[in-house]
């Protein structure tokens, strides 16, 4: 069964919004319904226009763009957002995952490329330009490192026996402390202590875990992650 994808374009070169026009028209699934030339003009011209996707350029000062197009998915949060652009910087790309766009392609990329993540992303996939993936996977690793660090500060504890027994565990899973009260020192009952320790320290431990996925949710973002993580992470 044939689809239309209804699609926009926000960029302020008229040559690149000609080229996309050009592009998209060999497609038959994909109508260009809407042009504009700036963001501002993006928020009036898209407002009430029947769409499914746009393609959006950003400048290197990315912050008004940006801005402007969280003004935008809030007005229109049906539809997938492309951002098209020129730039790689790392701070781009981090910016837009913030956004939640759902794709971000490079405006050197195959005409093939472009076509299909309009219909990628139509179809609630996600479509990255290879820069992009780099950027994720090295904010992940440069978070997991952070978090990994700071979870060794971090103390949970655990009890047995109504308090006798205490055990401290860090996020990382290493015991810190086993405090044991005398009066649960029985020489005729070692086994007793024995359970009452294992039961501590396998709690704290219990604690811990349950802490370190706590923080990889928050770093992941959980269920919560907008578009490009959302589809990254969880598959």
């Amino acid at each position: 069964m044939s689809i239309s994808i209804q699609v926009a374009v926000c960029d302020c070169c008229p040559t690149i919004r000609y080229g996309l026009q050009h592009i998209l028209s060999t497609d038959l699934n994909i109508n260009m319904v809407a042009q504009a030339s700036s963001h501002e003009e993006m928020l009036t011209r898209f407002a009430d226009v029947d769409l499914d996707v746009i393609l959006i350029d950003v400048e290197a000062n990315t912050q008004p763009g940006f801005n402007y197009l969280r003004q935008f998915r809030e007005m229109r949060p049906d539809v997938k957002t492309i951002i098209f652009t020129g730039y790689t910087d790392k701070k781009v790309i981090l910016e837009a995952i913030d956004v939640g766009v759902q794709g971000y392609q490079l405006k050197q990329a195959d005409c093939n490329d472009i076509i299909n993540a309009i219909h990628v992303v139509h179809r609630g996939g996600t479509s990255l330009a290879p820069c992009v993936t780099t950027t994720l996977l090295e904010q992940m690793q440069k978070n997991q490192q952070q978090m990994q660090a700071e979870l060794g500060n971090k103390r949970v504890e655990a009890t047995s026996g109504g308090g006798m027994v205490r055990a401290v565990v860090n996020g990382r899973q290493e015991l810190l402390e086993l405090r044991i009260d005398k009066e649960v020192v029985d020489p005729r009952d070692v086994e007793m202590l024995e359970e009452l320790i294992c039961a501590a320290v396998n709690k704290a431990m219990e604690n811990s875990r349950d802490m370190m996925g706590q923080e990889m949710s928050k770093l992941t973002g959980g269920a919560s992650l907008p578009g490009i993580f959302n589809n990254l992470f969880t598959g």
